[in-house]
């Protein structure tokens, strides 16, 4: 559930003074507060929890000034970002929409691209559970995968808490995913994996953007060449890969992105790597299409 700090409760964890504290956020050490009513006449403010616990470890961690104030920078662009997405929710039914604006923030708060590739498998997931190994090329096991359910959502946790103790609340949880998906604020993204569980490698990217789809495409020419039959694997499902043996278990996976992900430092590094393990990806695919396993073994 979201939290806010108020001002005494703020410097407190900060140990500052009033005019400590206002010189901070006027040299953008510590993000300005959000106001806590829609009335003008009221002039309650606060700091969203998950953004002073970010400054708070970054003082811990010795950040140095300019790296501090791009972390200020980045979370008040990520606060924008929130807000200006869901404005039109907010114009909405006021009790029911605000309450989806709450979890749609606070699932920006556990967005990782770096370490989950988007929204936690744990907290959500679209699984693609017709799974089956058709065939093998060299040291390739080849496997097709395709979905034939929406979102599963794991347990009463993180951003979805608030739903849990309510009566009717699986209908209440449904209603809030279902307008995050009428707005078009977050996308199912597969990914082939090492296994189907939360906490497995993710291997690279299907869809989501021009790299992926360029991996994508160098596995349906793989496909398209199989031999004996094989190739009707692409009529059959939605995704046909090959896997290094190794690899006993493997899953693609739909892991949530947000749709208006914030610029920082750890989004650039993640991006990087995502192009990366796609060109790799895509090399080694090509090389399978043409019989050359040699080759695709070195691309790793």
């Amino acid at each position: 559930m979201l939290q806010i700090i108020r001002r005494p409760e703020l410097l407190s964890h900060l140990g500052q003074t009033d005019s400590g504290l206002d010189r901070a956020i006027r040299d953008g050490f510590v993000p300005p507060p959000v106001k806590l009513s829609p009335d003008p006449t009221r002039r309650a403010v606060g700091w969203p929890a998950h953004e002073i616990d970010q400054i708070i470890a970054a003082r811990i961690e010795g950040l140095d000034p300019e790296a501090t104030r791009a972390l200020v920078s980045s979370l008040l662009s990520q606060r924008g970002k929130a807000m200006a997405a869901m404005a039109p929710m907010a114009a909405g039914r006021p009790p029911q929409n605000l309450e989806h604006l709450q979890t749609f923030i606070e699932l920006y708060g556990v967005h990782d691209l770096a370490g989950d590739g988007g929204l936690p498998r744990s907290l959500i997931q679209k699984p693609y559970d017709i799974r089956e190994r058709i065939g093998e090329r060299g040291p390739f096991d080849v496997w097709g995968f395709s979905s034939r359910d929406g979102a599963r959502y794991h347990g009463w946790t993180g951003p979805f808490a608030r739903f849990e103790p309510r009566r009717g609340k699986l209908n209440a949880l449904r209603a809030c995913l279902g307008a995050l998906d009428r707005m078009g604020l977050w996308e199912p993204v597969a990914y082939l994996a090492e296994g189907p569980s939360s906490d497995s490698e993710l291997l690279h990217a299907l869809t989501g953007d021009e790299h992926a789809e360029m991996v994508a495409e160098a596995a349906r020419l793989f496909a398209s060449q199989l031999p004996g039959g094989l190739n009707r694997a692409l009529d059959e499902f939605e995704y046909v890969l090959p896997v290094l043996r190794h690899i006993e278990n493997p899953a693609v996976v739909g892991v949530y992105w947000l749709v208006y992900r914030p610029h920082t430092q750890l989004t650039a590094a993640w991006y990087a790597q995502h192009i990366k393990s796609s060109e790799m990806y895509a090399r080694r695919y090509d090389a399978l299409a043409v019989g050359d396993f040699q080759r695709s073994i070195r691309m790793a």
